[in-house]
């Protein structure tokens, strides 16, 4: 087991080892992100749920690697690399894009083993059956992307440091709104865990809440419903848009109190 773990050590990083752990939640970044953009919530979890968050080839580490040209693709290489760690209960967390790319990775799961995915975290993702209509609003739903003004286009460019200057970086969200504008579910394709949605109450323009979980131009959060078998719930935070290091401690306190709340369902 130790071995295979190491193996899938391209794809999983594990920043806080939490052996007395209940659970493990496995985290998915936004578009323009690395797996650091967990390391926060990592951190808060800590002994509590020990957080597992995913890196996407093209960044950070991974800089030489092309970028993923598909969210199905991104969902299929975690599936294989997650295995190792199914040993206790297994909990997805995707943010924006990352809600995208775990939707998928838990209807891999589910098909290939009943038992997972215990639940899903969507914050502030669109939904599959909203999709359709809401693809010219990617690129307002993540991080702005400016024209570039000088720099390979994305077709021409596959691998991205993020610490690289400012045009290399619009380059990897581009990069990243290419595989979502290729992604076309189903509208009534559904899981058969629960879905916890999540978006902030404060934010207007990209990703902004309204009281009824209403996000940008009509988005609304609530229609995962529609995409669960099981049970749905809506929780709407302080703050947004997006989720900044200090939003963390509210965000993990929400979810250790859904996955202590799921764990105590029958799978």
């Amino acid at each position: 087991m130790t071995r295979a773990r190491e193996a899938s050590g391209t794809w999983i990083r594990r920043f806080h080892p939490s052996p007395t752990g209940a659970a493990r939640l496995l985290c998915f970044p936004p578009a323009g992100e690395s797996a650091s953009f967990y390391f926060a919530a990592s951190r808060e979890l800590a002994t509590r749920v020990e957080v597992l968050a995913v890196q996407y080839p093209g960044r950070q580490d991974r800089h030489e690697e092309s970028c993923a040209r598909s969210i199905p693709e991104l969902a299929h290489e975690t599936y294989l690399a997650v295995q190792p760690w199914t040993d206790k209960p297994l909990f997805v967390f995707g943010h924006r894009m990352g809600a995208a790319v775990g939707f998928e990775l838990c209807r891999r799961l589910e098909r290939r083993a009943p038992l997972l995915p215990r639940g899903l975290f969507a914050s502030e993702g669109i939904a599959p059956s909203h999709l359709a209509r809401s693809r010219d609003l990617l690129t307002l739903w993540d991080a702005p992307v400016p024209a570039p003004a000088a720099g390979p286009s994305p077709d021409r460019l596959t691998t991205v440091d993020e610490h690289a200057p400012a045009h290399w970086k619009q380059t990897l969200l581009r990069c990243d709104h290419r595989a979502m504008r290729s992604y076309r579910p189903s509208p009534v394709a559904t899981v058969r865990c629960p879905i916890v949605a999540l978006v902030g109450e404060n934010g207007t323009g990209a990703a902004g809440a309204g009281e009824d979980g209403t996000g940008p131009e009509g988005i609304d959060v609530e229609r995962w419903e529609h995409h669960t078998e099981s049970d749905f719930d809506v929780q709407i935070r302080s703050g947004g848009p997006g989720i900044a290091d200090t939003d963390w401690p509210e965000v993990t306190d929400l979810v250790e109190h859904h996955v202590r709340r799921l764990m105590l369902k029958r799978p």
